[in-house]
């Protein structure tokens, strides 16, 4: 079980139930949250200063975690989400577009291109999980395609 905190200006961290009470840092606002139960999150001990605009208390509330994903941030004890990892092509100098593809194979690190389409053999897949506390992002790859 993973508990969702909401920062007053809006940002979501998951954070897992056990290890309460649990310091929590905004890195949207600076904020410093305190999560104290389950279902309730207070302001930290001189947070109210870091604030610069008043907005909505910070709130919290129990969540359920998907099966087969790692729970916990080795580094922080945060709880993971899903990202996607971009790739953006080069962008064209008149009209700043690019492509953008999402990264989603991964080949051996002595691959060659292709002779005809210039392409990897994919060695297998990847996923990416984000820390929503620290942000950090851990990667996780399957052999096969």
């Amino acid at each position: 079980m993973a508990i969702q905190v909401t920062c007053g200006c809006g940002q979501r961290f998951m954070v897992p139930e056990g290890g309460l009470p649990r310091p929590i840092a905004c890195h949207n606002c600076g904020g410093r949250m305190l999560l104290t139960e389950p279902d309730r999150v207070e302001w930290a001990p001189g947070a109210e200063g870091i604030r610069t605009e008043r907005g909505p208390r910070p709130s919290a509330r129990l969540l359920s975690t998907p099966a087969g994903t790692p729970e916990v941030c080795p580094d922080c004890g945060g709880a993971f989400a899903r990202v996607k990892i971009v790739a953006r092509g080069s962008e064209n100098p008149i009209s700043g577009a690019a492509i953008d593809s999402e990264v989603k194979l991964y080949a051996e690190a002595d691959a060659q291109r292709s002779t005809w389409l210039r392409m990897f053999t994919p060695a297998g897949r990847v996923r990416a999980l984000m820390c929503q506390s620290c942000c950090r992002i851990f990667l996780y790859g399957s052999r096969g395609t």
